[in-house]
């Protein structure tokens, strides 16, 4: 494998300490990051000089890619529940950033749009089911690497890099009255369990868990339902992406919402225990339900 280190998007600023969207911050950010993509493409230009032209150029979902296939005369396809340019005009309402995002979007060949996809600005579209990895390993397998019993309830914790620091602060609150499985380098408490950055495949371990205390994502969503395991995810109804999530999540009986503030004070534990005891509920809701996994 070949590749170049590019940052291909900026995402969303969070204000300090919280999960809540830096709006000024984010406007700056995004509005160097589409002036950057002249650069971008001239240094990837240089890049595939020297290599053999693609077949094809896949996204998720940098806009610029888009262009560059375009430069290349090779097809493009993008594949994500969203885009950057519904994201930035619903939180920034900048027109000619949005402008630019269109133009770009709609040089993708087609789109492959997962579950939780919402309208999407491509030409083509194709709607797919749960794009996501299945479990290679057993509950039972990862749980003995773990030290876990197989009736212990289990809690996976997480709220990603672009939170980074967020768990520590919500696990100040007090005792857990339930084991914590943490991604490695995630300060917690003493008897917290993490599985190690080197194993790749997240997804064992999700499905291994009880419940999953995590923002709307899709990838840590997707791991889940994979693993018919139940969620308590973050309500964020400022970003639409995690908006659209959580009322697909609530709407299916896979998960609810919880609020920032509830996870600031420690009243998520209460939560998260109420979960727990209502396991065979969420079991049975899965086992209704009707999941197309990729």
């Amino acid at each position: 494998v070949s590749f170049s280190r590019r940052t291909n998007d900026v995402g969303l600023i969070l204000k300090p300490e919280g999960f809540q969207v830096d709006t000024e911050a984010t406007r700056h950010a995004a509005t160097h990051w589409v002036e950057s993509w002249p650069h971008w493409l001239e240094e990837e230009g240089c890049f595939w000089e020297g290599h053999r032209r693609p077949s094809v150029v896949v996204s998720d979902i940098a806009p610029q890619p888009f262009l560059l296939a375009m430069a290349l005369r090779v097809p493009a396809m993008a594949v994500s529940n969203f885009t950057w340019r519904e994201m930035y005009q619903e939180l920034l309402g900048e027109p000619l950033l949005a402008t630019k995002l269109d133009a770009a979007y709609r040089e993708a060949t087609i789109a492959l749009v997962p579950q939780m996809g919402g309208t999407l600005p491509f030409s083509a579209t194709k709607a797919v089911g749960w794009v996501v990895r299945s479990a290679t390993r057993s509950r039972q397998e990862i749980r003995r690497s773990l030290g876990v019993p197989e009736d212990a309830p289990l809690v996976y914790l997480s709220f990603g890099r672009a939170a980074a620091g967020m768990e520590k602060e919500v696990l100040s609150k007090g005792h857990t009255p339930f084991r914590l499985l943490l991604t490695e380098g995630t300060p917690g408490p003493k008897d917290a369990l993490y599985f190690p950055l080197s194993d790749t495949k997240s997804q064992d371990y999700v499905a291994a868990c009880d419940l999953v205390v995590s923002k709307a994502g899709y990838s840590t969503i997707a791991e889940a339902v994979a693993g018919h395991v139940s969620m308590l995810l973050l309500r964020r109804d400022q970003v639409p992406e995690d908006r659209c999530s959580l009322e697909r999540i609530e709407g299916w009986g896979f998960g609810e919402g919880v609020e920032e503030t509830d996870l600031a004070d420690g009243l998520w534990v209460e939560k998260a225990v109420d979960a727990l005891v209502r396991r065979d509920q969420y079991n049975h809701v899965y086992a209704a339900a009707t999941l197309d996994l990729c």
